[in-house]
């Protein structure tokens, strides 16, 4: 194959198939973070490729290579997370009867659901779930696979409905594109490695969430209205952290399809899940304003302490400015910031900037300012990407796996000490690029402007 992006394609998929080769279990972690550096460098470049060189690639050749790259790693038992088993204990109160909601996996009202495949795997017991809706039923079909399959493992059953649910997605999105003239754009997401190795070795819920995504995206491309806006429903209630993907719709002609579409969906999938009350958010706020890892922009900002500084003003602390407010300012920082990439968001839109910048826009300065920042949430801004390439935020995708650096040591030594240096180097460099590009276009309409005077 003369082709360099196919071959780069083989290469992601060697550097995938290395993962089964076994290493001393004190190096199996840094071989995972070895082999998801290199293949995703090896992506960056055939996509950047791509882009700049606008190589055409057919419809089959894209989507196969995709699900072959997905299939190399589904089989792998979780190394680098054990959430999807929370999903899967999800699934298992529901099938006898119980509201996820309701209980945390520490109960002993839920003593007689423990088992030694996911009982002992899953994190933080005593929390209950934070996942919404549309991952509560995906976890009640997984279930249901697992139960009347004899022999399958509940973890691979999880797995093979999550790969059903993102490959549909990721099939829409190369029709869509491909419709626009634009397929070579899909290997952005079709092909990237992080989201193989986090969505099918992993197990993470966002595969579904992203695949839906994806989905509405394809969607999208089409002037689908009604279903784009069911499918963009269902993403947002698998991960609430698609939102910013809303303003996707800002371009699609059929506006009241859409809104119909993701109200009635959205109805639907809440529906079984509304007795629950303010329990089926406890968790979540828990997460969301005491969790931190990886937010490195959100530590040079100060988010935390933004809140507290006017207080501290007045009453002279001015020493203590910098330092974390009480729960209650931190979380008040972290949605004011959360809220920037909403509101540079509707900036474009008003500045009638395409409606799948505006939604790239908004989702990465929503994650930028976030203080807990996973590989895989970075996976949420792909489907946008494959609409928008924007080469800097490829790149983040590609240097975020060097945060994995934390689990060498935690799993000799049972302490979380994340590397800020190491966090530093991982998203430094597109900061810089996106920095440069933001001071080219002032320059270009700088000069535009002197030009015209």
């Amino acid at each position: 194959m003369k082709n360099p992006v196919v071959q780069g394609a083989i290469v992601v998929g060697l550097c995938l198939a290395a993962l089964c080769f076994p290493t001393n279990p004190q190096n199996e972690i840094m071989k995972w973070i070895a082999v998801m550096l290199v293949s995703g460098l090896v992506h960056f470049g055939i996509c950047r490729h791509v882009v700049l060189k606008k190589n055409e690639l057919g419809f089959k050749t894209v989507f196969l290579i995709a699900v072959a790259l997905r299939l190399l790693v589904l089989f792998h038992d979780p190394v680098l997370s054990d959430d999807g088993f929370r999903n899967v204990w999800d699934g298992r109160m529901q099938i006898e009867g119980m509201n996820p909601y309701a209980y945390a996996p520490s109960s002993e009202n839920l003593a007689a659901l423990r088992d030694v495949e996911v009982w002992p795997r899953i994190n933080h017991k005593e929390y209950r779930t934070i996942y919404p809706p549309t991952s509560q039923l995906i976890s009640v079909v997984s279930a249901f696979l697992a139960n009347y399959v004899r022999g399958l493992p509940a973890m691979l059953a999880w797995k093979f409905v999550l790969f059903f649910v993102e490959v549909s997605g990721l099939f829409l999105l190369c029709w869509g594109l491909s419709k626009k003239g634009q397929l070579a754009w899909a290997i952005i997401y079709a092909w990237n490695p992080l989201l193989c190795i986090e969505f099918y070795a992993s197990g993470h819920v966002d595969a579904a969430g992203v695949g839906l995504l994806a989905g509405a995206s394809g969607l999208f491309l089409i002037n689908e209205g009604l279903f784009a806006g069911v499918l963009f429903a269902a993403s947002v209630l698998t991960k609430w952290i698609t939102l910013p993907a809303v303003f996707l719709f800002k371009d699609i002609e059929s506006k009241r399809k859409w809104m119909v579409g993701s109200a009635l969906a959205a109805f639907l999938i809440c529906l079984p899940y509304l007795n629950s009350g303010s329990v089926a958010l406890e968790s979540l706020g828990e997460y969301a304003g005491n969790w931190e890892f990886n937010g490195v922009l959100h530590g040079w900002l100060h988010i935390d302490s933004i809140a507290a500084i006017p207080g501290r003003l007045t009453s002279g602390e001015s020493l203590t400015l910098s330092q974390a407010g009480t729960p209650f300012q931190k979380g008040v920082g972290r949605a004011i910031f959360s809220a920037l990439g909403f509101g540079i968001g509707l900036f474009m839109w008003i500045k009638k900037r395409p409606g799948a910048e505006c939604a790239l826009v908004a989702a990465s300065v929503f994650l930028l300012v976030q203080s807990t920042i996973f590989p895989w949430y970075l996976m949420n801004l792909l489907p946008l990407l494959a609409l928008r390439p924007y080469q800097p935020l490829m790149l983040w995708i590609a240097l975020s796996p060097l945060s994995y650096e934390v689990l060498i040591a935690f799993n000799d030594t049972g302490v979380w000490e994340p590397n800020i240096v190491v966090q530093t180097i991982a998203v430094l460099p597109a900061i810089l690029w996106m920095l440069g590009d933001l001071w080219s276009l002032y320059s270009v309409r700088s000069q535009r402007a002197r030009g015209e005077n």
